[in-house]
């Protein structure tokens, strides 16, 4: 019976949105409509650009690709061009390759592309695994064979059974139930919570924008 409620919690409260799609999709619909989306956590960032490279229908003039890093560099910066910004957290190589090939794919290429290159992006021993989101894409550039699924399936299988994704997936099922955790269109660039531009740039929440001085030291130590 203990059993059934950790499975149960896991796969209904989701923290991390593994076992439920569409999430992505909605974030990717709020800025098709022009909208920023704010509201939003714990979803797969590299599902969201495929979505929002599917949704294209004007070839960017500009395109950023990075990590984290880089994914403040918004439209501002670049008056008078269509900027998008793809970057992922904790991109590597393999991302960059994915997310250029879905618009290479698309034919939607841009006319400049942003790099941003991090310490570990050369670095076949980094140990990044998330660009597996983006596997066919990255096979389909390299013209290799698609290795095998399993280790993905069985990391979510895993997950049905982790106490500790029980912990976070039972404080998160109030938010599911309730629909608290959906996405929400807004015009403000600065909000609550972490905010998808419209040029897909990443607007942090309240919380990490105006944090203390002493506190910020303590982070970077």
């Amino acid at each position: 019976m203990l059993l059934i409620f950790l499975v149960s919690v896991n796969y209904w409260g989701d923290s991390a949105k593994i076992f439920h799609t569409g999430y992505e999709n909605k974030i990717a619909d709020i800025i098709f409509n022009n909208k920023n989306a704010t509201n939003i956590s714990n979803f797969d960032e590299r599902i969201l650009q495929r979505e929002l490279i599917k949704k294209l229908e004007i070839r960017p003039d500009i395109m950023v690709l990075g990590s984290s890093r880089t994914m403040l560099i918004n439209s501002t910066y670049f008056k008078g061009s269509k900027l998008i910004n793809n970057s992922v957290s904790g991109a590597s190589i393999e991302d960059l390759i994915s997310i250029f090939q879905i618009y290479k794919t698309k034919n939607m290429l841009p006319k400049e592309i942003i790099l941003g290159i991090d310490p570990w992006i050369f670095n076949r021993n980094n140990g990044q695994e998330s660009w597996n989101t983006l596997r066919d894409e990255y096979y389909s550039f390299t013209n290799k064979k698609k290795e095998k699924k399993e280790s993905i399936i069985n990391n979510k299988f895993k997950q049905l059974f982790s106490l500790s994704y029980f912990q976070s997936s039972f404080r998160n099922l109030p938010n599911v139930i309730t629909g608290r955790n959906d996405p929400i269109a807004t015009d403000k660039i600065h909000n609550q919570s972490n905010t998808k531009l419209v040029d897909g740039s990443l607007s942090y929440n309240k919380k990490y924008r105006e944090s203390l001085n002493e506190n910020v030291e303590i982070s970077v130590r």
